[in-house]
């Protein structure tokens, strides 16, 4: 399970964003904090979307991180270290719309081809 803690302002700070990622652990009943995704990256977004793959060093996704959009009409992202705690905001101004236009953020996960 991933929890986002976003400020309550759309104005506020990105880089306040708190992520906490949490497994089961079925023998005690109860989700305990994650330290690590095994080299996997969760992509996040509004309205319930989540997603992982694999980091391998491919296409620039960076392992043990969430990848974040904190509104549909954002322009910029957040990646999220679970190893080391810390985040950064990264924008995505180069795709302008026009103002009456609607934007919608969304993630698309790579594909490898079968051999």
């Amino acid at each position: 399970m991933v929890c986002l803690k976003t400020p309550a302002s759309s104005s506020s700070s990105l880089s306040s964003l708190q992520v906490g990622v949490y497994k089961m652990d079925f023998s005690e009943r109860r989700w305990c904090r994650a330290d690590d995704l095994g080299n996997r990256a969760f992509f996040v977004a509004p309205f319930y979307f989540g997603a992982s793959c694999l980091a391998e060093g491919k296409y620039g996704i960076q392992k043990n991180c969430v990848y974040s959009v904190r509104y549909l009409g954002d322009k910029s992202f957040t990646v999220s270290s679970i190893e080391d705690g810390t985040s950064h905001v990264h924008s995505i101004h180069g795709a302008e719309a026009s103002p009456d236009s609607i934007c919608r953020t969304l993630w698309m996960l790579p594909t490898d081809e079968k051999p």
